[in-house]
């Protein structure tokens, strides 16, 4: 879903889990090639960790279990 939105150049609303959850919006700028420490860059200058990414415009992860 990151990759086709961020080839469209659509908004995307992420939920991520830092050391607790956090939200942010933006234009994905740069995608790094998958790896341990891959990230993506919005256009507001912020990185996020691929793994830290919880949901995606409302879609969560499979991997990602609250409880």
């Amino acid at each position: 879903m990151l990759h086709s939105c961020f080839v469209a150049q659509e908004p995307v609303r992420l939920l991520y889990d830092k050391g607790g959850m956090q939200r942010a919006e933006g234009i994905i700028q740069h995608i790094d090639p998958p790896g341990p420490e891959s990230s993506i860059k919005l256009t507001n200058g912020q990185r996020i960790a691929i793994n830290d990414i919880v949901a995606v415009n409302g879609v969560f992860s499979d991997e990602y279990t609250e409880c």
